[in-house]
């Protein structure tokens, strides 16, 4: 019987008939193979000794992994620390002179370099859970101090800037609110201690994150304790008497021209004039009392300066969304917290983020967000910053957060609201 003709069969039989008859031709195949009339195996009998070597792969992990806790074990008996980063490399470069060429030394040296990554999480999740606590510092609270109307708040800007508008919405009558002209003094207001939280913008979904605040949550000692999505809607306004046409300049944020630039783009002769924040850029244009000049702010600002709208919603996209943080001095965080932020620096070497964001996978959390920046004084070396689902009392996060914090220079959280 030739294998074509049992296919024929195939197409037409019961499910019973069609499973006896795929033995048949199979056993049919293996006899062929074995008396030599097929030179080559199929990919079934292949895939079946891949299948076979896997299963012996399998059971050698497993002993590794039991041996690897009584390691595990000693060094925590011996106060010795978890990552021998001259072991691993003594290590790995012995396996690799038990094999010839390029391909199989560089395949052991990736797939030592990830079982030991893999061996390090295992060795950490059995450090105790409060031990890691203790390292991070961190206090959970019920609530955040000082909401019942005695905190106070400080912002960037001034009335009418989106900060001002969110931390109206944010903290209703649950603080006192001022201003300060910089991001800069609003966190130094929070550090010296006379503000009790700050609210700065920290990204948008169209422009993206903003860097200055970014930078200052690394270089200065407050953390996030909250978030809050606000949706943005720029508008473009002037003095009363002008009119669309006679504007030749627009001032705003540098970011709320760049969430408009699709906008300004069919003005290519109109200047554009960037400003501290956008309210102070509708201030400007109502101080100026110039009707050859716009700004782009919110429309609450229209309002507050005596400003006409000559368009609404300049910006693209309708989902413009920008997320505010609130700061605070204190290592606090909420027992409902849901997120966490962490910002790290790696070596400038092939692979070491993949390791590092191994920790994520092995401790099944999920990663929100991840943005890298470039460290000004390392050349081509970068900062990361880093979004993730989960808590620091929840076991899986400890453990992955302590492992990060010990292979990682720079290692800092940001906050966990």
């Amino acid at each position: 019987m030739q294998s074509r003709d049992c296919v024929r069969i195939l197409k037409c039989g019961s499910p019973f008939f069609l499973m006896h008859c795929w033995y048949i031709i199979k056993s049919y195949r293996i006899q062929r193979y074995k008396r030599g009339i097929m030179s080559k195996p199929d990919l079934l009998d292949i895939r079946q000794k891949i299948d076979a070597i896997d299963e012996k792969i399998v059971e050698l992990y497993k002993e590794r992994i039991d041996v690897l806790k009584e390691v595990a074990e000693y060094k925590k008996a011996n106060a010795k620390p978890v990552l021998d980063i001259a072991r691993e490399e003594e290590k790995i470069s012995s396996l690799k002179s038990k094999v010839e060429g390029d391909f199989y030394k560089k395949a052991v040296e990736e797939l030592y370099g990830q079982i030991m990554s893999t061996s390090r999480l295992y060795q950490y999740s059995l450090i105790d859970s409060k031990a890691k606590s203790a390292a991070f510092g961190f206090k959970m609270l019920d609530e955040l101090p000082r909401t019942d109307g005695s905190a106070k708040v400080v912002y960037q800007g001034i009335e009418g800037a989106y900060s001002n508008i969110v931390a109206k919405k944010y903290f209703a009558d649950k603080a006192k609110l001022y201003n300060v002209r910089s991001f800069e003094e609003a966190i130094i207001e929070v550090l010296e201690e006379r503000a009790d939280y700050a609210l700065l913008p920290i990204v948008n979904s169209c422009a993206g994150p903003v860097w200055e605040v970014y930078d200052l949550l690394r270089e200065l000692s407050v953390y996030i304790v909250a978030d809050y999505e606000y949706n943005i809607e720029h508008a473009l306004m002037a003095v009363e008497e002008a009119s669309l046409s006679d504007i030749k300049s627009v001032c705003s944020h540098i970011q709320a021209l760049s969430q408009c630039k699709e906008y300004l783009a069919e003005h290519k002769d109109w200047q554009k004039i960037e400003i501290a924040n956008t309210a102070l850029a509708a201030k400007k244009v109502k101080d100026d009392k110039d009707p050859t000049q716009a700004a782009i702010a919110a429309k609450e600002a229209a309002g507050i300066y005596g400003l006409k709208i000559l368009k609404e919603q300049v910006n693209k996209f309708k989902h413009n969304t920008t997320r505010f943080v609130v700061l605070s001095k204190q290592k606090i965080y909420q027992s409902g917290a849901g997120k966490l932020s962490i910002s790290f620096e790696l070596k400038h070497k092939p692979g070491t983020l993949y390791k590092i964001l191994a920790a994520f996978l092995f401790n099944d959390i999920n990663m929100l967000n991840i943005e890298s920046r470039p460290i000004p004084e390392k050349v081509w070396e970068y900062r990361f910053f880093v979004d993730l689902e989960g808590s620091l009392h929840e076991s899986n996060v400890k453990d992955a957060i302590y492992f990060i914090e010990q292979n990682t220079k720079e290692f800092r959280i940001l906050g966990n609201y």
